[in-house]
């Protein structure tokens, strides 16, 4: 909820929230709904503010990412 509430007020910085919560997720993966996390992520931020800063996440955080994003192009 932190990390979607910070990333709400703070849309363009989704990225470096998104990367410190998926390392606690990462530490504690029975404490999260990593899929649900991810949606609602792109809900508040828009699928649209999410793409435009894809390119600032690293490469397995972006795969999770594009997988949630309606209309993403899989490779």
């Amino acid at each position: 909820m932190l990390m979607n509430a910070l990333s709400s007020c703070s849309p363009e910085d989704y990225p470096k929230y998104l990367a410190r919560f998926l390392e606690i997720a990462e530490e504690h993966p029975d404490y999260f709904m990593l899929d649900d996390v991810i949606k609602e992520l792109i809900r508040v931020v828009t699928p649209q503010v999410i793409s435009q800063h894809l390119n600032r996440l690293p490469s397995d955080s972006r795969r999770l990412v594009e997988e949630k994003l309606p209309h993403s192009k899989q490779g």
